[in-house]
């Protein structure tokens, strides 16, 4: 009969360590956030030069302000008028011609981002600068 006592314990301790090794370990924590997409951005920006055209507080450069660009209604030289959203914006930079907002000429540089990895954070920053409320030339 002591056997059978030191059997039955022997297997319930055996059950309670199998049990505890196989239960789910605890949640691993979250992945530290990548490179903040508006800082980014701004890189971009800064070193295409973009900000000596565009500025980023409503005043008057040789191009549209980016404050505010994001979500405001943009007039053509043609007269059609859009939305100014990413895939205008990702447009623009890609073919500056395509769509000539009225009031401005064309002066943009040839040289400019044109991947998505560097678009993506430019458009985080024009987003940043404000959405729906662009100053008038």
């Amino acid at each position: 009969m002591k056997w059978r006592a030191w059997g039955a314990v022997a297997i319930a301790l055996w059950l309670l360590t199998l049990a505890a090794c196989s239960s789910p370990s605890p949640a691993t924590p979250p992945a530290s956030p990548g490179p903040d997409p508006v800082a980014e951005g701004k890189a971009v920006a800064e070193r295409y030069g973009c900000v000596a055209c565009h500025s980023l507080d409503g005043s008057i450069l040789y191009g549209p302000t980016w404050k505010g660009l994001y979500g405001s209604e943009l007039v053509f030289t043609d007269g059609s008028k859009i939305i100014a959203e990413e895939q205008y914006i990702r447009e623009s930079i890609r073919n500056p011609t395509a769509r000539v907002v009225a009031g401005w000429q064309v002066v943009m540089p040839v040289l400019l981002p044109t991947s998505d990895r560097e678009i993506e954070p430019l458009l985080a920053f024009i987003k940043s600068l404000g959405q729906g409320d662009l100053p008038r030339k």
